[in-house]
């Protein structure tokens, strides 16, 4: 597949408790030496010029200032066109919810995070605009025990039109300096994916453990992540910037 895109996005923040953007784009993909099958059906494999726009709220849906914990929820829509033969239109709707805890009265020494996150598409979606639970740089579904691509390649993650994933973490503190600073900590990821299509989806729930350091040096953010999925037993090491 190759495609090519140019897009616009607006932010708005208001009052400090919620924000939204709103954006649209413009692409064109086209694939080569794929022949339609079972699993890539032709709406699938739908080429020519896309028109997207795209629009998010975000809100803090409470906070307990006295307890530090915070809870945030999230909207979001895409609706496109393609002007393929012959043309097709979907729309991708996604909601998620996140929990931020630091369970000591001071300081940030301990810190946990969990968020939960469904997605549902209706219509004809090509498949660059399927859902992916996986690690892959253009992607924030993230199954810390899937690597999302082969031989720098997607596909070899899960994919699928449906999904649910939930992502729990801990971080500590073990090293803090002026410039430089070191958080470890374990994670539990699970998902879903599901999918018309035979050959798509995880067809069962997806478990990942595993373990991660986060390091910040002059402000600059990596994450060093090993997880392992608990259905098949592979292993996944990845290195990402925050």
């Amino acid at each position: 597949m190759r495609r090519e895109a140019v897009g616009v996005n607006f932010s708005s923040f208001e009052n400090g408790r919620w924000r939204w953007s709103a954006g649209a784009e413009a692409s064109h993909r086209d694939f080569r030496s794929v022949i339609p099958g079972v699993t890539l059906t032709p709406s699938l494999l739908a080429k020519g010029f896309q028109l997207k726009q795209s629009a998010q709220l975000d809100a803090a849906l409470q906070r307990w200032p006295e307890r530090r914990m915070t809870l945030e929820g999230g909207l979001s829509s895409q609706l496109g066109r393609i002007w393929s033969q012959p043309s097709h239109s979907f729309e991708k709707l996604q909601g998620s919810a996140r929990f931020h805890w630091f369970p000591q009265a001071q300081g940030d020494d301990y810190e946990v995070q969990q968020s939960i996150r469904a997605g549902k598409t209706f219509g004809d979606v090509p498949f660059d605009e399927l859902y992916m639970l996986g690690l892959e740089r253009d992607n924030d579904l993230w199954m810390r025990g899937h690597i999302g691509t082969r031989d720098g390649r997607k596909g070899s993650a899960p994919l699928g039109r449906n999904y649910f994933l939930s992502n729990w973490e801990a971080d500590k503190n073990v090293y803090r300096g002026g410039v430089f600073t070191v958080k470890v900590g374990p994670f539990l990821d699970t998902g879903k994916i599901t999918d018309g299509s035979a050959g798509l989806g995880s067809h069962q729930w997806l478990w990942d453990l595993g373990a991660q350091a986060k390091v910040r040096v002059f402000g600059i953010g990596m994450a060093f992540s090993y997880g392992k999925d608990l259905r098949s037993g592979n292993n996944a090491f990845y290195v990402s910037m925050r």
